[in-house]
């Protein structure tokens, strides 16, 4: 999405530093490289259910969709949101 936008995306890249004007990012070759930018979005495919555990204690019923559930496309959050919210 971010793409079709005219953003420019560096998959495989860690980020290492922001700057005023830039980002600097080490990329899978382990390259360090500095890239223009006005706006930066990082995102890690990790998925994160560390507050599941947490909910449950309290919780009787607890749904995990999306990326905690694992990581996947926007898309499949949202139709997973969608059935279970249909479901209750």
């Amino acid at each position: 999405m971010l793409q079709q936008e005219g953003a420019n995306t560096h998959g495989h890249s860690e980020l290492v530093e922001i700057t005023e004007d830039s980002a600097i990012i080490r990329d899978e070759y382990g390259v360090r490289k500095e890239l223009d930018a006005d706006t930066i979005v990082s995102a890690n495919l990790v998925s994160n259910n560390d507050m599941v555990d947490e909910i449950k204690e309290v919780c009787d019923d607890v749904q995990v969709i999306g990326d905690a559930q694992a990581v996947s496309r926007l898309q499949k959050a949202v139709v997973d949101g969608y059935k279970l919210g249909v479901s209750i």
